[in-house]
C-alpha cells in the first residue's frame, strides 16, 4: 500500500479529502485512506500477532521516511481522532525536521510553525 497522496488516488477513490495547505498546496487523501492509515497504526501498536505487526511496520516505514511526506502529515494531525496515527504524523514530521541531511524549504518550515499553532488549538 502506498501511503503518499499523490500515489492513493489510485488505490481508493471514495470520498475525497482535499485540503489546501497553509501555503497554497492543495492534496487529496481519501477517507477510505486515513482509515487504513489509521488501522496501520492501531495493528503496529495493539496487535498480538507479530506477523501482523511486521507488516504494518514494513508498510509505515516508507512513509516515515519519506522526504514527501510533510503535507501528509499535516493531513493526519488535523483530520485523524486515532492517537496512534496522530503519533505517527507527529514523529514523522520530527524527522523530517531533525534530520541533517533535510533541507527544508523556507515554505516547508512556515508550514511547519503553521501547522504547530493548528496543533496547539486542536482539544485533546
Amino acid at each position: 500500500m502506498c501511503l503518499h497522496v499523490a500515489c492513493m488516488h489510485d488505490s481508493l477513490t471514495h470520498t475525497p479529502i482535499t485540503h489546501k495547505g497553509m501555503c497554497d498546496i492543495a492534496y487529496t487523501i481519501t477517507i477510505q485512506q486515513l482509515a487504513q492509515l489509521e488501522l496501520l497504526c492501531r495493528e503496529l501498536y495493539e496487535s498480538h500477532d507479530p506477523d501482523v505487526r511486521a507488516q504494518a511496520e514494513k508498510t509505515l516505514v516508507g512513509f516515515t521516511e519519506s522526504q514527501d511526506s510533510l503535507p501528509q502529515c499535516q493531513l493526519i494531525l488535523e483530520q485523524s481522532q486515532s492517537p496512534y496515527a496522530l503519533l505517527l504524523a507527529a514523529s514523522t514530521m520530527t524527522k523530517l525536521v531533525t534530520r541533517t541531511t533535510t533541507n527544508l524549504s523556507i515554505q516547508d518550515r512556515l508550514q511547519l510553525s503553521r501547522c504547530t499553532s493548528t496543533l496547539q488549538s486542536k482539544p485533546i
